[in-house]
């Protein structure tokens, strides 16, 4: 029978410099799930910029647990009071809710986010590639993208397309609160270097700079928001002309380090320069706080901007909690059935071996019997078997006073002699 757990960390454990061990790319997370599914039946992982967390479905939780720790630790070099401080695990219905809330956006550093639902279809798409996603996982995760887009249809929990590019373009207009800034350089052209620029332009903070590895794509994005795009390698000439950098590269390493923000500090000539790195792992080098003239926010920096829009969205936050509550009652129901379903199947059929062994007796004492009377015979043990089953069933397809699927589907088995069939 599977069950489920999920072992991660996220923003509200984690160190933003701890959470960068544990930045995977794309065939790294591959590489991770297939060795993993070694192990285990099912697993798929959800890494973004403020998690990484591993939902396995097996039969065994203990053993899972131990699989993805010591992969963890083996890879990471993760030690003991490490693990114990940062990771969390659910297991169980509770980790069925930690994805609803997850995907509903309730468990984000900036409530309501709209990026973490497309985050967590692509966990999916993933594991589903990499052939680690059992029947179990996949209907978690597709419930768990569902919930998310009723929470963001039924409620406002999402309006105004919130995310970390928000957050960081929110930072930057409470630094210039009088004079808007010069220039913006946006290092990076993805998804979130897009939020960033949209909300850049939407707010009329700019000119916009954006530089990418890829020039093409930096001269797509740039035009469709009005902005220029630099090659990369001017990206050092550049610090010593815009005021602020937001940086949200997909990078392995960092991109702006320290010298070339040292020498555009001195030729700013006391100008300040105004960095915020929302990237993971961070595109520049965090000693470059120390330089003079130098403010540089990293994501845990936002936590201000993020904690306000929790107050703001409160009320809305309150009615997603509720669907995700109704969506784990679903998911842990159809759990349920589906581990109960071999049982239920085997009882039904040792009945139905029953039923027809004593009606053919019946039918032999009985003589010849017209169709009319075979049928009432026939309905009458069908109707006898149903009934006495009912109650069986119900309770193994939903568990109640306080006991475990597993035990209702032992006592079952037990109690009707089914591993004898």
């Amino acid at each position: 029978m599977i069950q489920l757990i999920v072992i991660g960390a996220n923003h509200r454990f984690a160190p933003l410099a701890w959470r960068e061990r544990l930045a995977l790319t794309r065939d790294a997370l591959v590489s991770a799930l297939r060795a993993l599914h070694r192990d285990l039946p099912q697993i798929a992982i959800l890494a973004t910029c403020n998690r990484v967390e591993f939902y396995a479905g097996t039969d065994d939780l203990a053993r899972a647990q131990r699989t993805i720790t010591n992969w963890l630790r083996d890879c990471f070099a993760i030690g003991g009071s490490e693990f114990d401080d940062y990771f969390y695990a659910h297991q169980g219905e509770a980790a069925v809710r930690h994805l609803m809330t997850v995907a509903a956006g309730l468990d984000s550093m900036l409530i309501g986010e709209a990026q973490i639902l497309g985050q967590v279809g692509a966990a999916r798409d993933i594991a589903q590639q990499a052939e680690t996603l059992g029947a179990e996982l996949s209907r978690l995760f597709l419930d768990a993208v569902t919930v998310g887009k009723a929470a963001r249809t039924r409620t406002e929990i999402g309006r105004g397309a919130l995310s970390l590019g928000y957050a960081a373009v929110e930072l930057a207009r409470a630094i210039f609160t009088t004079n808007p800034p010069q220039q913006v350089l946006v290092i990076g052209a993805g998804e979130m270097a897009e939020s960033v620029a949209r909300c850049l332009a939407a707010n009329g903070i700019g000119p916009i700079l954006v530089a990418n590895r890829t020039f093409e794509r930096a001269a797509e994005l740039a035009e469709k928001f009005g902005g220029r795009a630099i090659h990369f390698g001017s990206i050092p000439d550049a610090l010593a002309q815009v005021d602020i950098v937001i940086a949200s590269s997909a990078a392995p390493h960092v991109v702006v380090d320290r010298e070339a923000v040292a020498r555009a500090a001195h030729a700013r000539r006391g100008r300040p320069l105004f960095l915020i790195d929302i990237a993971v792992p961070r595109d520049i080098d965090p000693t470059a706080a120390e330089l003079e003239g130098v403010r540089l926010y990293n994501l845990d920096d936002l936590r201000e901007v993020c904690d306000a829009n929790l107050v703001r969205r409160q009320g809305e936050a309150d009615k997603v909690r509720v669907m995700v509550e109704d969506a784990t009652r679903q998911f842990a129901r159809w759990l349920a059935e589906r581990a109960s379903a071999p049982t239920i199947g085997a009882l039904y059929q040792k009945a139905e071996m029953l039923r027809q062994a004593e009606l053919g007796r019946a039918r032999r004492r009985l003589g010849d019997l017209s169709p009319e009377q075979s049928e009432v015979l026939d309905a009458l043990t069908r109707a006898l078997v149903h009934k006495l089953l009912r109650e069986p069933v119900l309770h193994l397809k939903r568990p109640n006073n306080g006991w475990a699927q597993s035990d209702y589907v032992a006592m079952t088995r037990a109690l009707f002699g089914l591993d004898q069939v």
